[in-house]
């Protein structure tokens, strides 16, 4: 996955909406929806609950980083 799709998996997985990322990221909210549905696309997923299951199964599989 891309860097962008990384930032926007990761508040997915904080559970913000699209409008909400949209608003964090400086992007417009359709840009965010591409960007969910080829998250979605990526790993095979077809809900953004998956994608909160999967972000929080890489993030407890990632040793621990003391500046995180």
């Amino acid at each position: 996955m891309t860097e962008r799709e990384w930032q926007v998996a990761e508040l997915v997985a904080e559970q913000m909406t699209n409008p909400q990322i949209a608003d964090h990221l400086h992007l417009s909210v359709p840009r965010v929806g591409e960007l969910v549905s080829s998250i979605l696309s990526k790993l095979d997923f077809t809900r953004r609950g998956q994608i909160i299951i999967w972000y929080k199964d890489q993030r407890a599989s990632q040793p621990f980083n003391a500046n995180d």
